[in-house]
């Protein structure tokens, strides 16, 4: 065979390829940054947790928990009573928690989901709710509308008690099981409550639109519920 006859083929670089760092979680995209409904840190974990298909609890237990510093009351983060709201806060316990998913996402936004940024401005007295409030229609057309479901920061502060976009009175009792719900626990779900498992949203069958009752989102008085129910 003559030269002329073989075929050039074009040559192969056989260096090895520069990879990237991979992060030992997903690097699940924060909702809202920038805007008055940008999630909250523990939505946020919530929802990373529904991503690698773990409760809430296994995912602290055994990834979050082993690279936060141990510099609380208590050594252990599930001991904690009705503190998860503070993880939305300003203190210890959100700028731990901000540093540990930012080691294992590779994220660099979650003081966003925080009040971080305004430790030097708030006051920290009476500033965030110990369990959850939600709105109902916002769930619902999130969900209907195919987008993520989730709990904006906003939700959080004991002075909102509306929802700004629909007007209406934020939720604070699971209309099913009708028992107020843990800022975080381990069978935490977006849209979902953690009693009794069921959809917290308002399911589209009929065109009501009349206000919710003001006095329905106070008829519980507030529970002390661990870290991890």
């Amino acid at each position: 065979m003559s030269v002329e006859n073989l075929t050039v083929y074009e040559p192969w670089d056989l260096k090895k390829p520069k990879i990237p760092l991979r992060s030992r979680l997903f690097s699940l995209k924060p909702i809202g940054i920038g805007t008055p409904l940008v999630e909250s840190l523990t939505s946020y974990l919530i929802r990373l947790s529904e991503l690698h298909c773990l409760s809430v609890r296994n995912l602290v237990a055994h990834t979050v928990v082993p690279i936060v510093p141990k510099n609380y009351h208590t050594t252990n983060l599930f001991c904690m009573r009705n503190d998860t709201g503070a993880i939305n806060g300003t203190g210890d316990l959100a700028q731990d928690l901000v540093q540990a998913l930012e080691k294992l996402t590779y994220c660099s936004d979650f003081p966003y989901l925080t009040l971080l940024n305004w430790q030097q401005i708030l006051t920290t007295r009476k500033l965030l709710r110990k369990t959850r409030a939600w709105c109902p229609h916002c769930y619902e057309e999130w969900r209907l509308s195919h987008q993520k479901v989730y709990d904006p920061l906003l939700w959080h502060f004991n002075s909102i008690s509306v929802c700004l976009h629909h007007q209406r009175v934020l939720e604070t009792v699971c209309p099913h099981c009708h028992q107020q719900i843990p800022i975080l626990s381990s069978l935490s779900r977006a849209g979902y409550c953690s009693k009794c498992g069921q959809w917290l949203g308002i399911v589209s069958t009929t065109n009501n639109t009349e206000p919710s009752n003001l006095s329905k989102a106070h008829t519980k008085s507030a529970l002390v519920i661990p870290f991890i129910s």
